[in-house]
């Protein structure tokens, strides 16, 4: 890769991964909320896939975010520190 190229990253981090956080919290009040093993038969696959949608957006957006946040606060870190996850970016 040139030096003039930058690494392209998906667009709107932050927000994808507050998506990814509510569709889990929802996800776990749907399979907390239901009180009939009749309606919980039904709930359960819907919980499942709204989990594993929301597992999927933060690993994939939530982990970027949280690089790029701790990037911007370098200022506060020693640098012998950050050369550990300076390269995940």
């Amino acid at each position: 890769m040139r030096r003039n190229q930058e690494k392209k990253t998906g667009r709107f981090l932050s927000i994808r991964a507050l998506i990814g956080v509510a569709i889990l919290g929802y996800a776990y009040y749907i399979s907390q909320s239901i009180e009939s093993p009749i309606k919980a038969l039904g709930w359960f696959f819907i919980a499942v896939l709204l989990v594993v949608i929301a597992t999927y957006i933060l690993f994939d957006a939530g982990s970027i975010a949280l690089l790029r946040f701790l990037k911007k606060i370098v200022k506060h870190f020693i640098i012998v520190q950050l050369t550990s996850f300076q390269f995940l970016i």
